[in-house]
């Protein structure tokens, strides 16, 4: 996991997949502005994308938009989120 400062990217985190080892990287622009909630989303949400999980619908950990925190997820994995496991993984 790494940090980045960029007012012009409009992500608060993104998975990199591309320079061989694998990075979740944190805008702190964004970041550090969040509660700690949307923070927990947006690495919960990265995490995710490092397991192969695309993104989803709006009650899902992997919502486009894992910033815009819904309180009544309390940022548990969500019945979408479980079953994209199996379906990528084959378990």
């Amino acid at each position: 996991m790494s940090d980045y400062t960029s007012s012009s990217d409009s992500r608060a985190g993104w998975f990199d997949c591309s320079a061989g080892a694998d990075d979740i990287k944190l805008n702190t622009h964004w970041m550090d502005g969040y509660n700690d909630s949307q923070k927990h989303a947006v690495v919960t949400h990265e995490f995710g994308h490092s397991l192969k999980l695309a993104h989803g619908p709006e009650i899902a950990v992997m919502d486009t938009c894992p910033a815009c925190y819904n309180p009544n997820m309390n940022n548990n994995l969500q019945s979408w989120d479980i079953n994209s496991y199996p379906n990528v993984w084959g378990y």
